[in-house]
């Protein structure tokens, strides 16, 4: 049933260039495999979804159930699941100009460059620890400045 929901979803409307990736925990305190506990959520018990969003009209496009192991996701050129999860839930929307936001759970270089040869843009926050981070960002820098770094087609801002 939530398959086929989430295809209607995706197919009677198409999203504005700006989308967005994240995940979200639906309350469920039955007995459930699946069942997650996330403290720092509202409903901390539940089944977590990935989710596409597109924030003009605050819609769902696409979303994934987390079921463990067992997911089926695309490949993505860095191997992390979380990358994984980006691409999966963007991969009709590739090749057509959109905007993917993230926030630092999904952020990677790799998955950027991905993005950025299929013709898709990324922006979102980074983990400073999370692999092919450029060692450069981890500097210090003064209070009240702003620096640029760029790698090919990439920019981070700090």
């Amino acid at each position: 049933m939530f398959n086929f929901l989430i295809e209607r979803f995706s197919t009677v409307y198409v999203p504005n260039e700006n989308i967005a990736v994240d995940e979200s925990l639906m309350l469920f305190k039955g007995r459930l495999a699946m069942k997650q506990y996330i403290p720092m959520k509202r409903a901390r018990f539940g089944l977590k979804l990935y989710e596409l969003c597109e924030s003009g009209f605050v819609y769902i496009w696409k979303a994934i159930v987390h079921t463990g192991p067992s997911m089926k996701l695309k490949d993505s050129t860095d191997g992390l699941k979380s990358s994984k999860i980006v691409v999966t839930l963007v991969y009709e929307l590739l090749g057509n100009g959109y905007c993917v936001f993230v926030d630092n759970y999904y952020t990677s270089p790799m998955l950027f460059r991905q993005l950025h040869n299929q013709q898709t843009d990324a922006v979102g926050t980074v983990r400073l620890n999370r692999r092919h981070m450029p060692a450069e960002l981890k500097k210090k820098i003064q209070r009240d400045c702003t620096v640029a770094r760029f790698s090919q087609e990439l920019m981070s801002l700090k």
